[in-house]
């Protein structure tokens, strides 16, 4: 059976922990354009209001003797930085089917549907949820903590430790013999653990897909 080569700016990749976490043989293709929000938050040096001291000043001078300030400077209005957001981005992708709806369709789908979502403890284990995503013990000792780490490459764009935030799956009214969607299209909204910098940016570039192996080949 030959295999259908994904053009790669379509590829779709999602891993955790390293691992691809579709099944081998279900591959997901980008069904729009990727935008990716980079942004910083930038605030006037000395705030957003004039001394209000020095505007009365400046004024009572201005009348009395002709001349006068306001008590405000251009200088007053430099924008300094304050801080960076993570990197954000969305991206929709269909799963179709060619011989099982419950293979090909419905169980990837509700792989990807359940990353966003707590998980439930064992009564044995605790009470409560299990959160979504790294645990916050990570950040100090990733030998005790659990990671969940996600990373996603599309096309040339590669980010590390990914949070998947939002996945929001629609479903087909068409359904196989066996009662299962024939296709399942899935929008799913993104953004990286850490704030953007420079070097996540580096990241990006072309890969190559090796299809016998399914291992990026960098060129």
């Amino acid at each position: 059976m030959s295999t259908i080569k994904i053009p790669q700016g379509k590829r779709i990749r999602i891993l955790k922990n390293g691992q691809e976490v579709l099944p081998s043989g279900i591959n997901l293709t980008l069904d729009s354009e990727i935008q990716l929000s980079l942004s910083s938050q930038f605030s006037p040096l000395f705030g957003e209001s004039p001394n209000t001291a020095l505007t009365v000043i400046g004024s009572v001078t201005k009348e009395i003797a002709g001349w006068g300030g306001s008590g405000s400077f251009k200088e007053m209005g430099y924008q300094v930085w304050q801080g960076t957001k993570p990197i954000s981005f969305n991206f929709t992708t269909t799963l179709h089917m060619t011989y099982s709806g419950k293979k090909e369709v419905l169980d990837p789908a509700k792989i990807l549907m359940k990353i966003p979502l707590p998980a439930t403890q064992n009564l044995t284990e605790g009470f409560g949820l299990l959160a979504p995503g790294p645990s916050i013990l990570a950040l100090f000792d990733k030998t005790k903590a659990k990671t969940d780490l996600y990373s996603i490459r599309i096309g040339m764009v590669y980010i590390d430790k990914v949070l998947i935030e939002r996945v929001e799956p629609t479903f087909s009214s068409e359904c196989d013999s066996e009662g299962y969607p024939t296709y399942i299209s899935l929008t799913v909204e993104c953004s990286s653990l850490y704030v953007a910098t420079q070097t996540m940016i580096d990241n990006f570039g072309p890969r190559d897909i090796d299809y016998d192996t399914q291992q990026e080949v960098t060129r």
